[in-house]
């Protein structure tokens, strides 16, 4: 329901079925994916997955369940994009919507105060992040 100018309750113009969504709690990607399949099949509309730390990335998760659905709409809870270049995030967004046109709900995350669980002690943007990795060889930075 929503409320017009007039703080007048109207009804929403999709139908339940198209408001309400399942979430993925899987940390297998083919997991995921069979489910994902599976409550398409059972009617559901759309699905919604994080991305925890140590998880698989929910995108290509997304685009493998994309190749083997039709209808289902797929959306990220959210997206960590501290260690994601915009530009590598807008091409996985138009390569699935090229899989499966108007199914990817994005929604993303600016991760510069806290990643994946830890505060950060230096506020860095990740372009000075890269300079300070590049600058130093990267030796001290790689596990």
């Amino acid at each position: 329901m929503a409320k017009d100018s007039n703080f007048q309750v109207t009804p929403n113009p999709r139908p339940r079925r198209e408001r309400v969504g399942l979430v993925v709690d899987e940390s297998n990607a083919a997991a995921a994916v069979k489910t994902i399949v599976s409550v398409e099949d059972s009617g559901v509309r759309q699905v919604w997955m994080t991305q925890p730390p140590f998880w698989p990335d929910s995108l290509t998760t997304f685009a493998a369940a994309a190749a083997k659905t039709s209808a289902i709409c797929m959306g990220t809870s959210i997206v960590p994009t501290y260690l994601r270049h915009p530009l590598v995030l807008a091409q996985q967004a138009l390569s699935l919507h090229d899989l499966a046109p108007s199914r990817l709900r994005l929604f993303k995350r600016d991760m510069s105060d806290f990643c994946y669980g830890i505060p950060l002690v230096l506020h860095l943007s990740p372009a000075s992040l890269m300079r300070s990795f590049f600058a130093s060889g990267l030796k001290s930075h790689v596990m």
